[in-house]
């Protein structure tokens, strides 16, 4: 990639090619007050990064000062955002396959509000309704 391309190109796990299968679950937060009702997608396969840009992720998390304040954004400890292991409290957890899915730009190109490529696999997420659509280079 150039700098220019690169500086424009957005990441999308659901890019054919990037995945092929990930776990989902409903959750909290990682740090107090550890809200729940967050989605959380786990991929198979880890995403490489380069030194410099887990240097700049750390900076973020970590040692983030707000500019009106000048105090630390973080509540984060000993560099890590992980608490405890919870215990399970219910709720399902899903194995899910990229093919089932459709990235950002093949979502766009279809008019779908939603990355669903199967009404069936629709369940009326946020019940929103199912929106018909082509799926291009799927």
């Amino acid at each position: 990639l150039t700098k220019k391309t690169a500086r424009d190109w957005v990441w999308d796990p659901l890019e054919p090619g990037y995945i092929l299968h990930f776990w989902a679950y409903s959750g909290s937060t990682t740090e107090p007050p550890c809200f729940e009702g967050v989605n959380w997608r786990i991929f198979d396969v880890p995403m490489k990064i380069s030194p410099g840009q887990y240097q700049q992720l750390q900076r973020l998390m970590f040692d983030h000062v707000d500019p009106d304040t000048c105090k630390l954004t973080s509540t984060h400890y000993n560099e890590s955002n992980a608490r405890p292991v919870q215990p399970y409290r219910g709720g399902a957890n899903y194995r899910c396959r990229r093919s089932g899915y459709v990235s950002d730009k093949e979502r766009k190109a279809s008019g779908l509000r939603r990355g669903f490529k199967d009404p069936a696999d629709w369940r009326g997420v946020d019940l929103l309704p199912w929106i018909e659509g082509e799926f291009p280079n799927v």
